[in-house]
């Protein structure tokens, strides 16, 4: 099972626009395709994966990117993470 937080695509756009930056430009930097950044934006999800992809290639944060995610998923999500790394 795929690990996923919240996308607010409202929130993606405007910080590419601060940027300055396409979501094709996005995809040719990262490691990540635009059909599956769009995709994220579609569905109102991102994988962990991709997550970490997109915000290392911008040097920001998941808040920053994606907006918050207050949802008891991704609370619980990241109480495991923290268990794994720590």
């Amino acid at each position: 099972m795929a690990i996923k937080r919240h996308v607010d695509a409202e929130i993606f756009k405007s910080y590419l626009k601060s940027k300055n930056m396409s979501i094709g430009m996005l995809a040719n930097l990262s490691e990540s395709s635009e059909k599956t950044i769009k995709r994220c934006l579609k569905d109102g999800s991102v994988t962990l994966g991709v997550a970490l992809d997109l915000c290392q290639t911008l040097q920001c944060n998941f808040i920053d990117l994606f907006g918050e995610d207050e949802s008891t998923m991704w609370k619980k999500t990241m109480v495991k993470l923290y268990k794994i790394i720590r």
